[in-house]
């Protein structure tokens, strides 16, 4: 799914502070929701 205005990213929190060799960084995290009627 494309979120190009970041809408849904935001919505769920999927901004986060992320660390890869020293470094810090802001990224998406990668997570599956399952979304229904219940």
């Amino acid at each position: 799914m494309s979120d190009a205005k970041h809408h849904i990213t935001e919505a769920y929190g999927l901004w986060q502070l992320k660390k890869f060799m020293g470094k810090e960084y802001i990224s998406i995290v990668r997570l599956t929701f399952l979304i229904g009627t219940n």
